[in-house]
């Protein structure tokens, strides 16, 4: 642009702050908005029937209804802030700015201290404790389940002068966070060198040559991306709906405990969950250590928890009453669960695997531990791209990696009609 310095510097506290927002915010997004889909709209239109306008309708009905999934993505949110290491890494190092992540990864240079990574891991899994118990405070004798099985038609709602308001804080976050980056991201995967990305006027597919058929890693660790992604989302979303029915339902005795098993993953560093999966499976009698099967089960346990808020707040919104009906009929609760249920919150299935498999196939504070040379991911490889360090490189496979999640998604919403992603036709679930 001809200035002497950008607008922002990343390499400070604030740009290390925006960043990881901007890299968490679309999992409490999806969350959210799952939830609002399923919800139907009879509720909000008697309201409205009854004289309240849109403004009371929003704060006194949407929003409580919606509060278990906002609660969960809060939750959500500043624990992946905590574990964060990608962002800490290439960001705030450089800048003497030091986390958590960083400093537990330290800790794992020659030699090791496993034990004092260790001893500043575990009390984190009392801030989990302690947030379980404030959402179960909060959610405690409530009822937030809205959809009968029924569809609710959803009505525009009219903004009147406030849309343009709405139109423009949406924009700026979109443009920041999403447009801006990813656009420089491509542009510079395209062009000859990165230190001229905004003013190249050639035009070159070099780097992609170079990341899949040069780079030894490129194309490899594509595949094994994808695939441990794709295992540990699916198996992911089968334990966590399970777990979540048992859970709502309060089937077993002591389901709150299931519900913090599912939850503590979250908050343990993965670099520390890695170096504990390194230790159990790279020695008889089970050997992973070298294998696609111990990043899988990385990923899995890891973000277990993604799936599982998706999938408690879509079966917190299903009436109970609907599967008693089913068990008066003869139908066993696996049957009504399957039959009933399952088709009731497909959304919140489908946003629950995007929420394991999104985050997945970029996993890096737990690859960077376990993978080899043959088990190499794409995260790892982009790591090894930025330390050659080839910046090119590293934006070739990013713009892949974009590709990928945009596939991902796209095919998640046509396999919803549209759903995931919009309403067509304004209609309800």
């Amino acid at each position: 642009t001809g200035a002497s310095r950008g607008l922002l510097d990343v390499y400070t506290m604030t740009g290390l702050v925006l960043v990881s927002v901007a890299s968490t915010f679309p999992l409490a997004f999806i969350l959210v908005y799952n939830t609002l889909e399923m919800m139907s709209g009879d509720v909000e239109e008697a309201a409205r029937v009854l004289g309240a306008g849109t403004v009371r309708v929003t704060w006194t009905i949407t929003l409580p209804l919606a509060l278990p999934a906002i609660v969960a993505s809060l939750i959500l949110m500043f624990l992946e802030t905590i574990i964060l290491y990608g962002v800490p890494a290439m960001i705030g190092v450089p800048a003497r700015i030091y986390v958590l992540t960083t400093q537990l990864f330290s800790l794992f240079e020659w030699p090791p201290k496993i034990g004092v990574a260790a001893a500043i891991s575990l009390p984190l899994l009392l801030v989990t404790a302690v947030l379980l118990v404030i959402q179960r405070r909060l959610l405690a004798h409530r009822s937030f389940a809205t959809n009968r099985g029924k569809g609710g038609r959803r009505r525009p709602i009219d903004l009147g002068p406030l849309r343009f308001v709405a139109l423009g804080l949406s924009g700026l976050v979109l443009l920041f966070t999403l447009v801006l980056p990813y656009a420089v991201i491509v542009w510079a995967s395209v062009s000859p060198v990165w230190v001229r990305a905004l003013s190249a006027p050639s035009f070159s597919l070099d780097h992609y040559r170079f990341v899949l058929l040069e780079f030894t890693s490129g194309s490899r660790s594509i595949w094994n991306s994808l695939v441990t992604a794709v295992i540990a989302a699916s198996i992911g979303v089968v334990i966590a709906v399970v777990v979540a029915y048992l859970t709502e339902r309060r089937i077993v005795r002591h389901a709150a405990w299931l519900s913090f098993l599912a939850m503590a993953p979250l908050v343990i560093p993965g670099m520390v969950f890695a170096v504990g999966l390194f230790g159990a499976y790279s020695q008889p009698p089970l050997v992973l250590y070298g294998t696609l099967w111990i990043l899988m089960l990385a990923y899995l346990t890891k973000f277990l928890p993604f799936a599982f808020m998706s999938c408690h707040a879509a079966v917190q919104s299903v009436y109970p009453e609907l599967e008693h009906a089913a068990n008066v009929l003869g139908a066993s609760r696996v049957r009504a669960l399957r039959d009933i249920t399952v088709p009731m919150i497909k959304a919140g299935l489908l946003g629950g695997w995007i929420l394991v498999f999104i985050p997945a196939i970029k996993e890096l504070s737990s690859s960077i531990l376990l993978f080899t040379a043959p088990t190499t991911v794409i995260a790892t490889a982009i790591f090894d791209l930025y330390q050659l360090p080839s910046w090119e490189g590293v934006a070739a496979l990013s713009t892949i990696l974009l590709v990928l999640n945009g596939v991902v998604i796209a095919a998640g919403n046509w396999a919803l009609g549209g759903r995931l992603l919009g309403r067509p036709g304004g209609s309800g679930a």
